[in-house]
């Protein structure tokens, strides 16, 4: 297949790193900027005929693949791949991460209906896939796919805890309790400062720190506030090298409410 379209959202909003946005661009050919993580029935209907538009647009004879991450996306290469229906040899594979505790029933059902549509469903453990059949999506198309990590980034990063607190301008003399991640609701940061307030209760030398930027840093400040611990919280915003901010913590948290295709 010589053609992968990215029906993922606007990719801008998605990667802080210039250098990934460029080499995308450059892969496939366009960058879609159509909002379809909103659930706008114009919205999904422009980035369906866009996507179709450009793989119609594509050299004779190329096979096409519309990539979707998301339960939208997803709607929008189903639609995409039947407006091309007799014009092009078009797939649509899903890498989704199931609906969550945070998505109505209703939107549930209706992911599930489009990775129905899809030709591949490619979940990224045994646990997402169980998900997903429980809200509806067929077994028959799913086939678990790991989530890869590059060793060799991972291995040419890794450095002392003083030296990574050296490069992050962070005191050497505390105790570091800290994620990273997107900061985004489903990532459970309230949850994560309301368990390390019992913390800072017993020990006068830990902190909080939340490596990442997103909508939840706003809320981040909001509980430290009220819990008392605003003085022991440290946001990092973005870090380009993110197994730097690793090796500075002494404990690594996980808080996710649900987990999909996070490499973390």
């Amino acid at each position: 297949f010589s053609q992968f379209l990215v029906t993922a959202g606007c990719i801008d909003d998605l990667c802080d790193d210039v250098s990934m946005i460029d080499e995308l661009s450059t892969c496939i050919g366009m960058r879609l900027t159509a909002d379809v993580f909103k659930r706008d029935l114009n919205t999904l209907t422009a980035a369906a005929v866009e996507i179709s538009e450009l793989a119609a647009s594509t050299a004779a004879g190329d096979k096409v693949v519309f990539h979707a991450n998301t339960g939208m996306s997803c709607h929008c290469a189903v639609v995409a791949k039947q407006l091309l229906a007799g014009k092009k040899d078009c797939r649509v594979v899903a890498t989704l991460m199931g609906g969550g505790t945070d998505k109505p029933d209703f939107y549930k059902r209706m992911d599930a209906w489009a990775a129905n549509h899809a030709d591949l469903v490619l979940p990224i453990s045994e646990g997402v896939k169980r998900l997903m059949v429980e809200e509806g999506v067929r077994e028959d198309l799913q086939e678990v796919l790991y989530s890869g990590l590059y060793l060799d980034n991972i291995a040419g990063n890794r450095m002392s805890k003083e030296g990574a607190r050296e490069l992050l301008g962070i005191r050497r003399d505390c105790r570091i309790a800290g994620t990273v991640s997107q900061l985004s609701p489903r990532k459970g940061v309230g949850a994560f400062l309301r368990a390390f307030k019992s913390a800072v209760e017993k020990h006068d030398d830990v902190f909080c720190m939340l490596v990442g930027k997103g909508h939840a840093e706003v809320d981040a400040r909001k509980i430290a506030a009220e819990l008392g611990i605003e003085d022991r919280l440290i946001l990092t915003g973005y870090v380009e090298n993110q197994y730097a901010a690793i090796c500075a913590m002494d404990v690594f948290v996980l808080s996710s409410e649900y987990e999909g295709l996070g490499l973390v």
